[in-house]
């Protein structure tokens, strides 16, 4: 039986969106929380509720840390320009729906000046090679920036181990 954490954690670090088939091939949006719903056995609605409570956390995270006037600075003096697109591409800690990337997001939503676009390409388990064989994605988004967390996957080993 699932239970309400394990939905919470799949859908935190589960983006149908970046699977490199969907990707390839994408589909509306609707069809990515009936494939979340599906897996998850529980209503769509309740999917796109909980997408919505994990980005509220990720605006409130980002919220706390712009009440310091430091970290206010340094998302307003981010080198991006207008027109810029910034694209973050790595594993399970760039995928987060309240990671680093999600509350950047948030960030320069609230104190940056909101001319660039931020997009974020993380995939959750996905190793430097993984990030390699779907370049082809990386270079659709046509980045001005390229943000790259990458290697935890690497040095992990996947799956059951023998005996």
């Amino acid at each position: 039986m699932t239970t309400d954490h394990d939905r919470r954690q799949f859908l935190r670090y589960t983006r149908t969106e970046n699977w490199p088939m969907l990707a390839r091939h994408p589909v509306a949006a609707t069809v990515h929380l009936d494939l979340l719903a599906g897996m998850l056995a529980v209503p769509a609605a309740e999917v796109a509720a909980g997408i919505e409570a994990l980005r509220a956390e990720a605006g409130r995270a980002a919220a706390e840390l712009l009440a310091d006037a430091g970290t206010r600075a340094a998302i307003e003096a981010l080198p991006f320009r207008a027109g810029d697109r910034v694209v973050a591409v790595g594993d399970s800690i760039t995928a987060d729906r309240i990671g680093w990337f999600e509350v950047l997001t948030a960030a320069v939503a609230t104190a940056g000046p909101g001319r660039y676009g931020l997009h974020n390409l993380g995939l959750s388990g996905n190793t430097t090679a993984d990030v390699l064989e779907r370049f082809d994605l990386l270079e659709a988004a046509r980045p001005t920036h390229v943000l790259l967390m990458l290697g935890t996957n690497d040095a992990r080993r996947h799956g059951r181990t023998p005996g």
